[in-house]
């Protein structure tokens, strides 16, 4: 009888690949959490107390947490809990939206390193896909691929790091995806912080 090497030995690729679900469950746990204290929070401190009392470390604060949403690869932090909070509080929205969209290109740099970085360390089934995505880059033209990125930069409140990390572990150059990508994220976060002051105030 031949034993195969993989039987019921831990430590194989199948054991290695499946996470337990406390695993893969703990980081939007840790969301909603964190959404459900913030508005607690906001129940008994309101927004225009917040920003008085930071002044205009408000801004600084918004930038701070856009830099912690954009290395959602690291923990999925909910930036726009934040931008709300400020916009509603008073400070002026599109100057929230500046900052908080500055503090996500800044964070999703970190993404893109990590990506492109990690090239030489990826495992042989993801080099297929990089080969796709590389071919793909190369075959759209300058103005499809700017607009591609600042729309989904735009429209799209999905973390980018399922964008940034491809690309970078492709090798597109680092400016030709941030710039376009981080102008997106900021109109999308001036929109955000406009809105929430239209709001506040109609109400």
């Amino acid at each position: 009888m031949v034993e195969r090497p993989d039987a019921g030995r831990p430590g194989t690729l199948s054991a290695r690949m499946v996470q337990p679900p406390m695993k893969r469950t703990l980081p939007y746990a840790l969301v909603l959490l964190l959404v459900l204290c913030w508005s607690v929070a906001l129940y008994w401190v309101s927004p225009d107390a917040i920003v008085a009392r930071l002044g205009t470390n408000t801004f600084l604060a918004v930038f701070v947490a856009g830099m912690l949403g954009g290395t959602s690869i690291v923990f999925p932090f909910p930036y726009y809990l934040v931008v709300v909070t400020a916009a509603a509080g008073g400070a002026h929205p599109l100057l929230v939206g500046l900052c908080a969209g500055l503090g996500v290109i800044v964070g999703d740099t970190t993404s893109y390193m990590v990506g492109h970085a990690g090239r030489a360390v990826l495992p042989a089934g993801a080099s297929g896909a990089i080969a796709f995505v590389q071919r793909r880059v190369a075959d759209i033209h300058s103005a499809k691929f700017y607009a591609g990125l600042f729309v989904y930069g735009a429209v799209m409140p999905l973390p980018n790091d399922v964008i940034m990390i491809p690309l970078g572990a492709a090798g597109v150059p680092y400016w030709r995806v941030i710039l376009p990508f981080g102008a997106g994220n900021i109109v999308f976060n001036m929109a955000v912080a406009a809105l929430t002051a239209r709001g506040v105030s109609i109400w």
